[in-house]
């Protein structure tokens, strides 16, 4: 089953790269949101309502690519972020989310993320490196409150998780 469903996507895919069609701006008309100058390296969106999206963001070139030498690496590259845009809006509001209670001793360069409905529960892979290792972060989301993600705890596992190893999760 999962051979032909992949089958079916990459025949998909290879048949929209032979279309000879290509939209322009004036098909689709885009624009740059107020607000989100500020999110750097978007790496994951996951909505969580029908017009809330979180985001996780980091600078990941200045993270991976940039050697110390040149002022990147983990040890100079500062703490990511999470960012709420609310597409209900005009223009859609965009908010960096504050970390309340998040360890102070461990970095934070959030990677993928999931938001669980039910409980109001983001998880985050964090790729903290030498300041927390590769872990996953959980916290509480709060909508419209001073603070809007309350620290829970961390799930870690040097033994499985290697570093960069996690990319994405789905909460079961």
């Amino acid at each position: 089953m999962i051979i032909l469903v992949a089958g079916y996507l990459i025949y998909g895919l290879s048949s929209l790269a032979d279309t000879p069609y290509t939209l322009t701006d004036t098909e689709l008309p885009c624009h740059i949101v107020p607000g989100t100058e500020e999110i750097v390296g978007a790496e994951d969106i996951t909505m969580i309502t029908d017009y809330v999206a979180l985001v996780s963001s980091d600078d990941r070139e200045k993270l991976i690519v940039l050697k110390e030498k040149d002022g990147g690496g983990p040890n100079l590259t500062p703490d990511g972020a999470i960012f709420e845009v609310d597409l209900s809006k005009s223009p859609p509001g965009v908010n960096k989310l504050e970390l309340t209670g998040f360890p102070a001793d461990v970095a934070f360069h959030p990677h993928g993320i999931y938001f669980l409905k039910e409980k109001n529960l983001l998880f985050v892979i964090n790729h903290a490196y030498g300041k927390g290792g590769e872990r996953i972060e959980v916290f509480e989301y709060h909508k419209n409150s001073d603070s809007d993600l309350y620290y829970q705890f961390s799930l870690r596992n040097d033994k499985h998780f290697s570093m960069g190893g996690l990319n994405d999760l789905v909460v079961v």
